[in-house]
């Protein structure tokens, strides 16, 4: 056990979700992430890091069922968003009102809808194509998810799930602490952080409407998971993780 743990365990005191010998309770990590406010949403009922964890959690495996039409249709829409968003900082520098409001006003799913079937998605061409090309990067993470076996797409999952523990305030030695315990590597694959990375902001466009004063800022219009989010209370938020815990880990018919 290390200095970092041993501070770690004084400052948290019976809470510590770490144990003298260095291991990771999972009750208490779960409780510790469900007393965490997720970006300073402050409401009557706050939405909280061990709630945000599970639904990210779960939309790994509901991305992971896409078809491709629908995983291009997202694609395009995700490319697209980034692009309004680059221009509108740029008229913003320019003072270009009037192209401001128009592109605040685009309906950027409709669109995307429109131009998902038709450009080249092998990366030729002209026109249109250069959306497909514009999407590519968000579409080679969805098509890695889809093509990823039930035990790597299960362990991504677990990724998910734990990927709030620092966010939360708890530190890196319980987060590492947590992936032994859940048998995972120290580090995913650069493949997986860049699809985590898109499921995230998936994620957290859809707290931006559905938990308004959640106090994000960026990302405008981007693509949000279909669920919608209602904040639970924090204890439900903690047996929730700690269910979708259990889930991922569990291996042969026997829980870890």
């Amino acid at each position: 056990m290390n200095m970092v743990s041993i501070l770690q365990a004084l400052a948290w005191g019976d809470e510590s979700p770490l144990n003298p010998s260095g291991e990771v309770d999972i009750g208490l990590l779960a409780r510790g992430l469900s007393r965490a406010i997720y970006a300073g949403h402050q409401r009557r009922q706050p939405y909280t890091r061990a709630q945000h964890a599970v639904v990210v959690s779960e939309a790994v495996e509901t991305l992971a069922g896409l078809g491709q039409a629908q995983r291009r249709r997202l694609a395009v829409h995700a490319w697209l968003s980034e692009a309004r968003n680059a221009d509108l900082k740029d008229n913003v520098r320019a003072g270009e009102g009037r192209q401001q409001v128009r592109l605040r006003t685009m309906d950027i799913e409709a669109l995307a809808h429109m131009l998902a079937g038709r450009g080249r998605w092998d990366g030729e061409g002209a026109g249109v194509d250069r959306v497909a090309l514009g999407a590519s990067v968000f579409d080679e993470s969805l098509r890695s998810l889809n093509e990823l076996d039930a035990a790597d797409r299960r362990r991504l999952s677990l990724y998910a799930l734990l990927a709030e523990t620092v966010l939360a305030g708890l530190g890196t030695t319980v987060a590492e602490a947590a992936l032994r315990s859940a048998g995972l590597a120290l580090e995913a694959p650069g493949a997986w952080i860049e699809i985590l990375r898109l499921v995230r902001r998936m994620a957290d466009a859809a707290v931006r409407r559905d938990l308004p004063g959640a106090g994000l800022d960026g990302d405008i219009a981007f693509p949000a998971l279909e669920r919608r989010i209602v904040a639970v209370q924090s204890g439900e938020a903690a047996r929730r993780w700690i269910a979708r815990y259990r889930v991922l880990t569990e291996v042969e018919g026997e829980r870890t």
